[in-house]
């Protein structure tokens, strides 16, 4: 009778965390592509400005220069309106969030207001909290 020897399952772990790093560190640049501080804008303070949730929310950002972005992407002026009404689709809660750098023109932040209502979305606008 001969014995047989069984050998031993061993797992290696190291691929398990290199993947695991690879998920944390994308999970990490697409919160920060969505945080409206990562395009450095810098909204106006308001002394009756509170917390808004950008969760859920389509984010229309406006930096200093007068650049658009929608959801941390850049977008023109003319394709603003598809843009919004495009992200505005597979959304249930038709709202927008326009953060605009507060040394940005009323004109640009007016032309975000108002392609977002012309899209159909409930419109808020962020400051933060100041004096």
């Amino acid at each position: 009778m001969t014995s047989v020897r069984l050998r031993r399952a061993v797992i290696n772990v190291v691929p398990l965390l290199d993947v695991l790093v690879v998920m944390v560190f994308f999970l990490l640049v697409t919160l920060r592509a969505n945080d409206p501080r990562a395009l450095q804008v810098t909204p106006p303070a308001a002394a009756s400005a509170a917390e808004t949730s950008l969760a859920g929310a389509v984010v229309v950002a406006v930096d200093a220069k007068g650049a658009l972005f929608v959801d941390a992407k850049p977008v023109s002026r003319d394709g603003l309106g598809a843009a919004l009404r495009s992200a505005l689709a597979d959304r249930p809660a038709k709202e927008v969030v326009v953060v605009a750098d507060e040394r940005a023109s009323t004109g640009d932040t007016v032309r975000a207001v108002d392609a977002a209502v012309l899209a159909g979305a409930a419109v808020r606008i962020q400051a933060r909290k100041g004096e």
